[in-house]
């Protein structure tokens, strides 16, 4: 085995053991609590990341499929991680247990290649790779549950010391120029199915915002009644908020006297004006960008980027805060041209055709998927995803030159 397979390694095990830090200290009920709609539990989540690299290992690269059979029903891909399907898990001892030894089990064999023979179907080194980066998927996922944990359990009463103030003066663009850029992640590199092929795409003139909105930014849409007018809103998010009665980010709440604070997932804490704003959907950001555009004459064109927009100006080096939070783009998630399905779906990504862009980083995105290709699509409706907004504008001269 070469040194890179053995970091590769070594950096799959530090991965599985954060998965088990996650969950250890749970208990019994909270292993199996669904604290985020339309997601599975802590012990679900984890389940299936294990299951996963069983079935690649063992089943797909050795054609035995007794650990995977026995637990297909629970974790195999296309099954729906409802309340029923966690409170059918075994407990929490049983399923550490499992999980810990399958782990191990799992990193002898990809430690020692030839056991997969002269022609095994997928290569070892590339596996090792790929089930690194979906780790890293499962953790910022298992940290979304931890957080909506966090959330349920908060009281109310935090105490804020630094008041959230509105303003929207911050807001600075980059003029991007027209032409053909390179979009997505070249054949040779090892990434997800729906990052590639590479495409050459042409762009008009436009500007991007050099940051995230922040929630200092995002607190003056609030404030100036921007959920209380639909004007604001697409027909489809505005009978979103209604149904589900939304007012603010997932994450912030207001303490007795008034101030706004978040809860991350430990707990309860100010929230930092110049942050980006995360924990909002698709429509939220999209009726902040109509806000801005109306309300400020400055900001007139504003609209959500698209990702291509993103990925042209991340590449050039001209966006700030990427790996801060993630970012909504305006356009439906499709597949790019040229588009390959993997033989085997279990490692496809391609698992939400209605869904809208999402590029960018969050805090807690590992460095395995730290790349400007990475994308992923998510229902409008979702504010769970860690995920905040970046405003394009029209490509003339930014208000501060003019």
């Amino acid at each position: 085995m070469n040194s890179q397979a053995t970091n590769t390694i070594g950096k799959l095990h530090q991965i599985q053991d954060m998965l088990i830090g996650l969950v250890e200290n749970l208990n019994e009920q909270q292993f199996k609590t669904h604290y985020v709609a339309d997601m599975g539990s802590p012990g679900w989540y984890l389940g299936q990341a294990v299951y996963l690299e069983t079935y690649l290992i063992r089943e797909v690269m050795q054609h035995d499929a007794d650990m995977t059979a026995r637990v297909r029903h629970f974790f195999d891909i296309g099954i729906e991680p409802d309340a029923a399907i966690s409170d059918q898990l075994p407990p929490k001892e049983h399923l550490l247990n499992w999980a810990l030894e399958l782990q191990e089990d799992n990193l002898t064999r990809l430690a020692n290649p030839s056991i997969f023979g002269n022609n095994p179907k997928l290569d070892p080194d590339w596996l090792a790779t790929y089930l690194l980066q979906r780790h890293a998927i499962s953790y910022e996922n298992m940290l979304i549950l931890l957080q909506g944990k966090a959330i349920a359990e908060d009281n109310g009463m935090h105490m804020v010391t630094m008041e959230l103030l509105a303003e929207t003066d911050s807001i600075e663009s980059v003029l991007i120029s027209q032409g053909h850029y390179r979009i997505g992640a070249r054949d040779e590199e090892i990434t997800f199915d729906i990052e590639k092929p590479a495409q050459m795409v042409e762009l008009a003139n436009f500007r991007i915002a050099t940051k995230p909105v922040s929630n200092a930014n995002y607190l003056a849409f609030m404030n100036d009644g921007g959920y209380e007018n639909p004007a604001f809103w697409t027909k489809q998010g505005w009978q979103w908020r209604q149904a589900f009665n939304i007012s603010h980010p997932w994450h912030w709440k207001k303490n007795p006297n008034g101030r706004w604070y978040e809860i991350n997932i430990l707990g309860a804490a100010d929230l930092p004006p110049d942050e980006p704003v995360m924990g909002i959907s698709q429509y939220e950001a999209s009726a902040f960008s109509q806000w801005l555009a109306k309300h400020h004459e400055k900001f007139q064109g504003a609209v959500l980027q698209h990702e291509y927009q993103w990925e042209t100006a991340a590449r050039q080096g001209a966006l700030q805060m990427t790996g801060r939070a993630r970012e909504w783009c305006s356009n439906d998630f499709d597949l790019y041209p040229g588009y390959q399905q993997p033989d085997d779906i279990t490692i496809s990504l391609n698992n939400n055709k209605n869904g809208k862009v999402i590029k960018g980083l969050s805090l807690h995105s590992q460095p395995s998927i730290r790349r400007m290709s990475l994308r992923k699509a998510a229902d409008a409706g979702n504010q769970h995803l860690l995920t905040g907004v970046r405003l394009v504008f029209p490509p003339g001269k930014p208000f501060w030159e003019q």
